[in-house]
């Protein structure tokens, strides 16, 4: 159970980071979307990774696509706290912006692989989400 909190946290962290600026970074954002504290965004994504990991197990693929798809496309980080994360960056901002890219597109896979329902395809894009996830954090926390 702490290693799954864990990894919700990193996999919510990365993709978390650069929805203020859906624009550029195409993210999949309402424009009308409320911005949320980073904090309240980690929460629900924490919970949308439970119900994805619960929906694969099940063999859910309803779940599956939506759990997904509301990892890929969350509500934008307020200013203050995008501002405040890029700060401690640097001059890892950069790289930062790749990692976050690569989980976001993993995630939209996965919604996309769910739809198919093709768990093989399922498997193997959260598989490589998770690892992202995990070797972003351990370069940028």
């Amino acid at each position: 159970m702490r290693f799954f909190s864990l990894i919700s946290i990193l996999i919510l962290s990365l993709t978390t980071s650069l929805s203020v600026f859906s624009q550029e970074h195409h993210h999949g954002e309402s424009s009308n979307e409320l911005a949320q504290p980073i904090v309240q965004i980690m929460q629900n994504m924490n919970e949308d990774l439970a119900n994805l990991s619960k929906a694969i197990m099940l063999e859910d693929y309803d779940n599956i696509t939506l759990s997904a798809h509301k990892i890929a496309n969350h509500p934008p980080i307020i200013k203050e706290d995008m501002d405040e994360l890029f700060k401690r960056l640097a001059d890892k901002k950069e790289a930062f912006i790749a990692c976050d890219t690569t989980v976001h597109n993993l995630a939209v896979e996965i919604a996309k692989a769910g739809k198919k329902q093709d768990m093989t395809l399922v498997l193997d894009k959260y598989s490589a989400m998770i690892s992202k996830s995990v070797e972003c954090h351990n370069n940028f926390r």
